[in-house]
């Protein structure tokens, strides 16, 4: 599937520069990188610490079927970013629904899942990991993690090439769905957690009881009610 990469030392986002790439007709499977972003972005328009030693990435898609079909994307980038932290040096991931990855409870990656219908479709694939870095800011320090800060020794350019390789594998040729939800329920650190949904009314509690096998959705219960959330914010509730 992978394409062609595009390689930069800095970019205000790989998103943005994939998006510019796409109109300019790049080929579904072209993966834009940088060294370090001056605005990388988050989920709701957060920003995202984006400074040398970390490994940003684009994975520029364009899908086929009804958008309902693309549902999993983010969380087959996450078991591609899984896969690639464990190839490269052994460390063992965990996904927080929907979007991150964590590492011994800290966040080690965000990923940023966007889609736009100018024409046929355009899915980016933003995956930013904390790789080499030391020290993070003060707001981030208790949050965040990074491969060094936990003792792994591996640079940005050997988790670089091993994450271009397991996105081949999980997003360009993924296992059946079944396969997918399994694996997906095996990494993650929320079911059976109890947990906060944060909606615009404020935050509701729950308890993470499953994944929807079609959809990828987390299912939740709350009282006696059980529901799928397809999107959404969550944190752990701290007991």
């Amino acid at each position: 599937m992978i394409k062609s990469v595009f390689r930069y030392g800095q970019l205000s986002s790989t998103n943005d520069e994939a998006l510019r790439l796409a109109n300019s007709g790049a080929p579904h499977g072209t993966i834009v990188t940088a060294v370090r972003q001056t605005a990388g972005r988050g989920r709701q328009g957060r920003s995202f610490f984006s400074e040398e030693g970390g490994s940003y990435v684009t994975l520029l898609l364009r899908p086929q079927g009804e958008p309902a079909d693309w549902l999993l994307t983010t969380s087959l980038a996450g078991l591609a970013v899984c896969d690639a932290a464990a190839t490269c040096c052994g460390a063992d991931c965990r996904i927080k629904w929907p979007n991150d990855v964590q590492l011994n409870g800290k966040k080690f990656c965000g990923i940023l899942t966007q889609v736009f219908f100018e024409g046929a479709p355009i899915l980016l694939v933003g995956i930013g990991c904390n790789v080499a870095q030391k020290a993070f800011p003060p707001e981030l320090a208790e949050i965040a993690t990074s491969l060094a800060i936990e003792g792994y020794s591996v640079s940005v350019e050997q988790f670089l090439n091993a994450l271009i390789r397991a996105l081949d594998r999980w997003v360009g040729s993924p296992p059946d769905r079944e396969q997918v939800i399994s694996d997906l329920a095996k990494r993650s650190n929320v079911l059976g957690k109890e947990i906060s949904l944060i909606t615009p009314q404020g935050k509701q509690e729950a308890l993470a009881v499953g994944l929807d096998p079609a959809t990828g959705g987390l299912i939740v219960q709350q009282g006696g009610v059980r529901r799928i959330i397809t999107s959404g914010e969550i944190s752990l509730r701290v007991n």
